[in-house]
């Protein structure tokens, strides 16, 4: 598998386990369904494991690290915002920009 595609495709896993444990510990919070709470835990479990594929394939963690990170706050907002109609602050808005373009500043050189 190409080097470029297997990072892309280890920091995809790592944001859907960590947006999926989120949303899933979220519902669980809002209608106590054990099944969420479950799934929720079991995909942070999956984490550390995913994290040290990426530190092997990589060895380089700050720059994964921050994208995966950034990524994250921006996902988890924007489900945030449509699917539990959370309200943001104008700084707040403007603080998830700053990650988006953290993001996209971590792929210069």
């Amino acid at each position: 598998m190409n080097d470029k595609f297997l990072i892309i495709f280890i920091l995809f896993l790592l944001i859907g386990c960590e947006i999926g444990a989120e949303f899933s510990i979220t519902k669980y919070s809002q209608n106590k369904n054990i099944y969420f709470l479950v799934l929720g835990v079991s995909l942070y479990l999956a984490i550390p494991f995913l994290f040290w594929w990426m530190i092997e394939e990589t060895r380089n963690i700050t720059v994964y690290n921050t994208i995966w990170q950034a990524m994250n706050i921006v996902i988890v907002a924007i489900i945030g915002i449509i699917i539990f109609q959370d309200k943001l602050s104008v700084y707040q808005k403007i603080g998830i920009g700053l990650a988006i373009l953290s993001s996209v500043l971590m792929f210069f050189n």
